[in-house]
């Protein structure tokens, strides 16, 4: 069976560690092959053994079928035609968010057309728990509705998305809500020694709390950032940060070192990350995954939104945890409080011991799910 991943990738940790699950999944079942659609390097698609898609159709004529198949499967390639099912991981790219006004409805039927073209070829399309929604514009809500006809299983993350979605296509059967699939994902032992960061706390910036929110929210954001630290460095609190994504946090945080200098790990691959967040005594994280990363592995974990998926998030684990950072004062003096009280810290930490089992147990039945649908 040929499975092709779309939406996923190495360019940002959530997104690689979305696909780092998906293949650990299916690690034990030797007749699956994954097919990856998307920019990555050799060693990148070979570390996680996976194909690249290749199209040779010319004239409605495959010219790669004049060629024994082994070949090219055994150089790291794999067809279109040839593809059995295609998960979407993508973590949110479905709503009025990815609708500007310069979206014609010309491209939308264009990304219509490409799941046509593997529904044409027979197979399975399965968007795995993402965020979705709203579809309040006219073309966010066609562009749902038509891609809904083609899916076999669409899984919301979130009730919110859940909902917007249901909204659009009404209760239906192929419309499911489980929570984000990687906190099943396990990371092994990096070969790097970051023993150094653990029991410390974590803290995960987001460029997006810049670009995706208002002027007030995006000041309010760094100024809550610069106090939060001052207060560590007075309490004489342990604190490293880590980024998450790319140039973008890595900015922020290089701005923040100019008062403080603290200790950075950057550049490290999406186990490593899950693996030195499974580690800290507390995160601290702006980056949706890597809330998800504390939480599931029982690590208290508080955190700043941009989006209701942080609110639906926290909800699941029956946390506390959002950041109200317009009220910097509170917000600051509640966290430093927290991180000198063992014993509140430690029933967290229990708390969250009951809540992440449920949630993988969640996650199982989401895997079930779609083995049995494709």
């Amino acid at each position: 069976m040929n499975i092709q991943i779309d939406n996923t990738g190495f360019i940002n940790k959530g997104a690689e560690l979305m696909l780092n699950a998906i293949v650990s999944e299916f690690s034990d079942n030797s007749e699956v092959n994954f097919v990856f659609n998307g920019v990555a390097t050799y060693k990148e698609k070979a570390s996680l053994g996976l194909l690249s898609i290749v199209s040779l159709q010319r004239f409605r004529f495959n010219f790669h079928k004049i060629f024994p198949q082994n070949r090219f499967r055994n150089t790291g390639i794999e067809f279109i035609e040839n593809i059995n099912v295609l998960f979407d991981a993508g973590g949110f790219h479905i709503g009025d968010q990815w609708i500007s006004d310069k979206t014609l409805k010309e491209d939308i039927d264009k990304k219509i057309n490409y799941y046509k073209k593997y529904k044409r070829i027979g197979a399975k399309l399965i968007f795995l728990s993402q965020a979705a929604g709203p579809f309040e514009k006219e073309l966010s809500k066609y562009y749902f509705k038509e891609l809904f006809k083609l899916v076999d299983l669409f899984i919301a993350r979130d009730k919110t998305s859940y909902e917007a979605c249901k909204k659009v296509v009404g209760d239906d059967v192929k419309l499911k809500l489980f929570p984000d699939f990687t906190n099943l994902y396990s990371p092994q032992k990096p070969q790097r020694d970051l023993t150094y960061y653990e029991n410390k706390v974590c803290l995960i910036p987001n460029s997006k709390m810049l670009t995706h929110t208002s002027k007030e929210k995006k000041l309010k954001y760094q100024l809550f950032l610069n106090t939060l630290l001052q207060e560590c460095k007075r309490n004489s609190i342990d604190l490293f940060f880590l980024n998450h994504e790319g140039a973008g946090d890595m900015h922020i945080i290089e701005d923040l070192n100019k008062t403080f200098n603290l200790p950075v790990l950057s550049s490290l691959n999406a186990n490593d990350v899950k693996y030195v967040i499974g580690k800290s005594k507390f995160v601290i994280s702006s980056r949706f995954h890597g809330v998800v990363s504390g939480l599931c592995q029982n690590v208290p974990t508080f955190c700043t939104s941009w989006s209701h998926k942080y609110e639906e998030l926290m909800n699941d684990y029956k946390m506390n945890g959002v950041i109200d950072f317009l009220n910097i004062d509170k917000s600051v003096s509640d966290i430093i409080h927290l991180l000198q009280k063992e014993d509140e810290l430690n029933d967290i930490v229990e708390n969250l011991k009951l809540k992440s089992s449920v949630e993988k147990e969640k996650t199982q039945q989401m895997w079930m799910l779609v083995k049995n649908t494709i």
